[in-house]
């Protein structure tokens, strides 16, 4: 009997398959402190497999510090469009995986948001 307690343990490990979030998705753009025209914020899905349902946590807010964001968006997407004002807005997002366990979230990014268009003179 008390080769039950040493083999059952080792089997778990040996057969036990692991999946866990262990990172966040990779940002795709806007590429970290750029000027751009569109809100879009996009990244890549990870290696691991995902949550069945919104997987993605993503926030962006004009403050550095995400205390309060105004946009903060779970979505099964890879992108994600909030509408912003003109300005300065940084933006991060993390991932849910099979198990529910979230990564931790990314790299902050900012990116400047100027939606008029100059006319060349």
């Amino acid at each position: 009997m008390w080769w039950k307690i040493l083999v059952f343990p080792i089997l778990f490990l040996f057969f036990a398959k692991s999946i866990s979030a262990i990172s966040a998705p990779t940002q795709i753009s806007p590429v970290n402190d750029s000027s751009i025209s569109s809100s879009t914020v996009t990244w890549q899905t990870p290696s691991y497999e995902l949550y069945s349902g919104n997987a993605y946590r993503v926030q962006v807010d004009d403050e550095i510090t995400f205390t309060n964001p105004p946009k903060d968006y779970y979505t099964t997407n890879t992108s994600y469009t909030p509408t912003l004002t003109d300005g300065t807005w940084h933006w991060r997002i993390k991932a849910k995986d099979s198990t529910g366990t979230w990564s931790e979230w990314s790299s902050r990014w900012s990116f400047i948001l100027s939606n008029t268009t100059s006319s060349p003179s």
